[in-house]
This record gives C-alpha cells, sequence and structure tokens, in this order.
C-alpha cells in the first residue's frame, strides 16, 4: 500500500531496467526503525524491476514521480516473506518504508536482442524524437573495449538513416532534444550495430552520444514520397496552417536539385499571394505549403511528378526548368488567411458555395480540365454533406445541387474512364431522384463498360418505359446487345469442351455447332422488337458522354 507523503514533478516514472537514486526509513509496524540510508549519510542506488530489491520496491518505486515521497507498507508476501531475513527481519513480517525518489538514470534493451543498451545521462526536453528522415546535430564520442577513445567529443550532422552505424541510428529515434545518453553496442552476429565505429567485432564498444538538434524531413501528405519538407526554421505562434483555399502569401526561393546553384525563380517583392489547394501553382509547392505554420521556414524537396513533369522543358523568371527536373524550394510562409470553414457558416452560405463550386466545376468541365472539375464538385459536396441540420426551407435546393453534383460527377468518372466512381456517383444520385434518366443512363453506360449486364439491361428498359424514342438509350442498348453476344461467344469457346457432356445445356445444330442457352437478361430480350435505333445510329464511340449537359 502506498501513501503519498510529498508531490513530485513532472509526468515520468522509472521503468524496469533504470538506475534510481533514493533515500530511504525502513521501520516494522511497532516503529521501531530497522534500516536507513539517511542514517549511513548517502542515497541507496540500484536498478529497479529486476530483482536486486523487495517485490514491493520494484512495484511502488515505478509509480513515483522525481522528488516524489511516499510510505510504502509491504506485507511479507511483498517483503521478505516467510523465510524472513535473519538476523534483522523476522518471518511474516510487514515492513513499512519512508522513501524519497531524487532521480533515475534510464538504462534499457531499446533493441530487444541485447545489442544496444542506452544509458540515460541527461535528460532532454518536450517530447519529440528525430524520424529516419531527419537531419540531426549531435556530438558523440566512442571509446573501444579496452579503454582507449578513438573519437573525441566532437559535432557531426547528418541524416538519421545514415548515421556512423547501425546501433546510433536506433538509439537517435529514442533520444529528445538536448538529451545525453551512453549507448553501449554488443557485439552480435546480426544484426551489426558497432559496424564502422569498432575495432573489434568481437567486443562490445561505447559511444556517448548528445542530440544537440534537428531538423524534421516528412513526406508531404497525398504525394506518395514525391514532394519531402524539411523544417529550416520553426514557427514560434504554434499551429496555424492554411485550410483548403486559404489566402496564404510566401517568399521562396527556387533551383534545380543537383543542377546549378542559380535559382531559376525568386518570389516577387513582397511575396507571392495565392489559393490554396486551387491549383495557382505547382501541385508539390501548394501540398508542402498547406502543412506549414505561418512564421516556418523549409526546404521543399519536389519530383517532377508533382513539380513541371517530364514532357518539356519550362522557361521561368530567371532560368529554364529542363524537363524531369527535381525542384527545390525554401519557402517561408509570412501570412495566411483562413477560408471560411463549412461548419462556421449559415445554412444559406453553405448553399450558395456548394452552388459557387458546381459552378466552377462545370466551367472546369466544358474546358476540358475533367480532374480539376472533379476536385471542384467534391468541394461542392463537402459543403452540404450534413444537410440533415438544414432547415427545411433550404433541404429542396440542398438536394437539387447534390443530384446535380453527383450527376456531374458521373459524366467526369466517364470521360476519365473510372467506372466504378461513375456507378457510386449514380447510386447517390438515384437516391435522390430514383428515376433521373440522365443518372440512368449514365449508370448504365459504365455498367456496360465493366460488363455488368443485369444493371446496364435494367437501367435502359427503365428509360425506355419513360422515353420509348429516346435516341442515346437506343443506340447504348444496340451496343450492349452486341457486347453480350460477343461474350456469349467467347464463353463458348472457353467453356464449351468443359460442359459437352452436359446435355441438359448443350444441342449441336446441323453444323455441328454448339447451341448455348441464351443468357440474355429479360429486361434486354423483352425491348427486342420495335424500338430499334433511328437509321443510321451509331454505338457511341468510347469516352464519349450523352446528355453532356452540366
Amino acid at each position: 500500500m502506498k501513501k503519498l507523503l510529498t508531490h513530485g514533478l513532472g509526468y515520468d516514472t522509472p521503468e524496469k531496467g533504470d538506475e534510481v537514486t533514493v533515500h530511504y526509513v525502513g521501520t516494522f509496524e511497532d516503529g521501531s526503525p530497522f534500516d536507513s540510508s539517511r542514517d549511513r549519510g548517502e542515497p541507496f542506488v540500484f536498478k529497479v524491476g529486476l530483482g536486486q530489491v523487495i517485490k514491493g520496491w520494484d512495484q511502488g518505486i515505478c509509480t513515483m514521480l522525481k522528488g516524489e515521497k511516499a510510505i510504502f507498507t509491504c506485507k511479507s508476501e511483498y517483503a521478505y516473506g516467510k523465510q524472513g531475513s535473519p538476523p534483522k527481519i523476522p518471518p511474516d513480517a510487514t515492513l513499512i518504508f519512508e522513501v524519497e525518489l531524487f532521480s533515475w538514470k534510464s538504462v534499457k534493451d531499446i533493441t530487444g536482442d541485447g545489442g544496444v543498451i542506452k544509458k540515460l545521462l541527461t535528460e532532454g526536453e518536450g517530447y519529440n524524437k528525430p524520424g529516419e528522415k531527419d537531419e540531426v546535430l549531435v556530438e558523440y564520442s566512442v571509446t573501444q573495449a579496452d579503454g582507449r577513445v578513438t573519437r573525441e567529443m566532437a559535432p557531426a550532422e547528418f541524416e538519421v538513416y545514415c548515421a556512423p552505424c547501425e546501433g546510433m541510428k536506433v538509439a537517435l529515434k529514442t533520444m529528445k532534444k538536448g538529451e545525453v545518453a551512453k549507448i553501449t553496442l554488443k557485439p552480435l552476429p546480426w544484426p551489426r550495430y558497432a559496424d564502422n565505429v569498432t575495432e573489434n567485432s568481437n567486443a562490445e564498444v561505447v559511444v556517448e552520444l548528445k542530440l544537440v538538434s534537428w531538423r524534421k524531413v516528412e513526406s508531404v501528405k497525398d504525394t506518395k514520397e514525391k514532394v519531402w519538407k524539411k523544417i529550416l526554421v520553426e514557427a514560434e505562434g504554434g499551429y496555424n496552417k492554411p485550410n483548403s483555399e486559404a489566402t496564404v502569401t510566401i517568399v521562396y526561393e527556387a533551383c534545380v536539385l543537383n543542377g546549378a546553384s542559380d535559382p531559376f525563380e525568386r518570389s516577387p517583392e513582397g511575396g507571392l499571394t495565392f489559393k490554396t489547394d486551387n491549383d495557382e501553382v505547382i501541385e508539390g509547392l501548394d501540398k508542402a505549403v498547406m502543412t506549414m505554420n505561418k512564421g516556418e521556414k523549409a526546404e521543399i524537396t519536389i519530383a517532377p511528378e508533382f513539380g513541371f513533369g517530364s514532357d518539356a522543358d519550362v522557361s521561368r523568371d530567371l532560368g529554364v526548368v529542363s524537363k524531369g527536373s527535381t525542384l527545390v524550394y525554401t519557402v517561408e510562409l509570412v501570412e495566411l488567411e483562413k477560408a471560411k470553414e463549412a461548419y462556421s457558416m449559415e445554412d444559406a452560405e453553405k448553399l450558395d458555395a456548394a452552388e459557387a463550386k458546381k459552378t466552377d466545376g462545370n466551367d472546369l468541365y466544358k474546358a476540358g480540365e475533367l480532374a480539376r472539375a472533379k476536385k471542384k464538385y467534391d468541394k461542392a459536396l463537402k459543403f452540404i454533406e450534413y444537410d440533415t441540420q438544414l432547415g427545411d426551407e433550404h433541404k429542396k435546393r440542398c438536394k437539387a445541387i447534390k443530384l446535380s453534383v453527383f450527376s456531374n460527377l458521373a459524366a467526369v468518372g466517364l470521360k476519365l474512364k473510372e467506372y466504378k466512381e461513375v456507378i457510386d456517383s449514380c447510386n447517390k444520385a438515384l437516391e435522390l431522384d430514383g428515376g433521373n434518366v440522365k443518372v440512368l443512363f449514365r449508370r448504365a453506360q459504365a455498367a456496360t463498360a465493366t460488363e455488368d449486364f443485369d444493371i446496364a439491361s435494367a437501367d435502359i428498359k427503365k428509360i425506355l418505359e419513360k422515353e420509348e424514342k429516346n435516341r442515346d438509350a437506343l443506340v447504348l442498348r444496340k451496343a450492349l446487345k452486341e457486347k453480350m453476344a460477343k461474350q456469349r461467344e467467347k464463353d463458348a469457346k472457353i467453356f464449351g469442351n468443359m460442359f459437352k457432356k452436359m446435355g441438359n445445356l448443350y444441342s449441336k445444330d446441323e453444323a455441328g455447332k454448339p447451341n448455348i442457352v441464351d443468357a440474355t437478361p429479360e429486361s434486354v430480350s423483352a425491348m427486342e422488337e420495335g424500338d430499334e435505333p433511328p437509321e443510321g445510329a451509331t454505338p457511341l464511340p468510347d469516352g464519349q458522354v450523352a446528355f453532356e449537359e452540366v
């Protein structure tokens, strides 16, 4: 049982294997003392959790904060048990300890195989630790097993994954800024933690390591590790990053990686102002700026896929960027005005914003910029995705906008041949208006392309029930029937031999060719007579979208 006498500092507590320093006074239940480090005039040092002390201490000390003072009452099973500890401790004795925890040095097997043992010498600050790609500034020394110092304490700068040895790389990822640790690298068959710093691969080596500082290097989200950001100067104001379509001002200089040292572009006087996530700058720069805090300065490395591409050279203000170049931008985010979020808008504002994004999408669609159009339609939906919270007077308008946007997303998907997304958009639109002819037709087109003949046939049938002379539906039905016939011929060749003995499914005509049971969906066969496409009508060319009005 633990009784707290004095609160400690911070939140950290010792862990198994840590070397702790305590003062204690031990008494029996009647108050008579049997041991005291205070009387001896020197604190007691031991490794907690390793059985060097009684069970009650191993468990109790791990609950204490630095500077804490507490009383532990230890029943015999948590002290010396039935045998006691003659001559001082009798059998089955309950012991009471007043313990003060001064400090501890963390000693950890950080790899779990005994290959890298880390002993904390000086606490670091904060909570953050460097990652694999981060650029660190350290000071370190190396001492061989025979006591010779083969590297005096001196600074070095490198990326963590390029550390002088594997053991240092592993240790650095556990350290905080300003932390000092003694790293003991043991000789193992594998991994070889000390290679490049040891002179004897069969002996341990000791590295004293201080993490002075580091620059965080991270992959920018949604770039598949094609855009990397290294923070040069941290922002002082805390978290304050741009949202979509925020108005930002950046000061920057850009050059080509491993190319000429001269920049090919600089920001204009006063900086470059643009809206984020609005295709106003190259994609890699846009995405990286959205990860920056106001006041942050960073180095951004951009692969061609998110820069100027690999098709042709590009002329910029101060020079020409060769095709396929990797770009390096040094950027400072100096001004930021966030765009208003949907949750802070009134109902009418949300609908107006959604309508505006839909109109932008329509303009881009007509200009053939399909990916950008799709992005605008997605943004439109974000303003009205939680339509259940809208007032009744706005729900009708919201439904109309949603229906139009889903339909337009389907039109974009057909152009891009993203047929699964087309079907998904059409399904959502049909939840709002189950008989919408335009949406049914687009879903039928996508289903035909993916050979989902049942859906395509059913949708065409619904369209012709509403508009029996609908030219586009009649053309698509003809194309569908031709595609199904080709599929039947293909199936016959593949499965003909397999089913040769199954007389109930196959028979032979006079020419000896197999006749396969007609697998045409009922909805198509029911429309086979009459209402044929107008004379001269042909199937829609691949990728063409009927009802293109958006």
